[in-house]
């Protein structure tokens, strides 16, 4: 868990090299983030999701996080 988005985003794209799968960065609880697996993160997940390795270009941020 983090505090720290740089942090997070480099957690979820080590977590896409070594797994193969597309990560998250999601919004838990008092601004706590962490990397999810995006697979299991439904349309109707609570979580919010603030970057993803699926559309990683050049770090592709939501711009609602602003």
């Amino acid at each position: 868990m983090f505090t720290d988005i740089s942090a997070a985003i480099e957690e979820a794209r080590w977590s896409r090299v070594r797994n193969g799968y597309d990560y998250a960065v999601v919004q838990i609880e008092r601004g706590i983030m962490k990397a999810h697996q995006l697979r299991w993160l439904g349309a109707n997940s609570k979580l919010r999701i603030m970057f993803s390795t699926k559309d990683d270009g050049n770090g592709a941020v939501l711009p609602e996080v602003r």
